[in-house]
């Protein structure tokens, strides 16, 4: 079976892995998610809403980008600390794209 595809669990025929809805039978194969669950997934860890709407690499990459940001500011406000504080509050620029991004582009996987 290739990875693409999937069976509808109504009519047995076979169906994008990603399809909504089987364009055989009509059966909502997908339940749709919610962009707003998505949304509160990312306030509480930046990028979990991406992976909970079925985009992981989008959710590692605002993860991981978040910690990065909130260690190079650490790092920076030990030699700089104005300077570091700055770099610091960066990371809440990209926690809240992380949010915003979940709640736009939750239901366009």
């Amino acid at each position: 079976m290739d990875a693409n595809f999937a069976y509808c669990r109504d009519c047995g025929k076979q169906i994008s892995r990603h399809a909504n809805a089987c364009p055989n039978c009509g059966c909502q194969c997908r339940s749709p998610k919610s962009a707003g669950v998505a949304a509160i997934f990312s306030f509480i860890i930046p990028g979990a809403g991406q992976v909970y709407a079925g985009r992981p690499s989008a959710g590692m990459f605002y993860f991981f980008g978040c910690v990065a940001v909130t260690l190079f500011g650490a790092i920076v406000s030990y030699f700089l600390f104005t300077l570091g504080l700055f770099v610091s509050m960066l990371s809440g620029i990209v926690w809240i794209a992380s949010i915003y991004d979940a709640y736009v582009n939750t239901n366009e996987v």
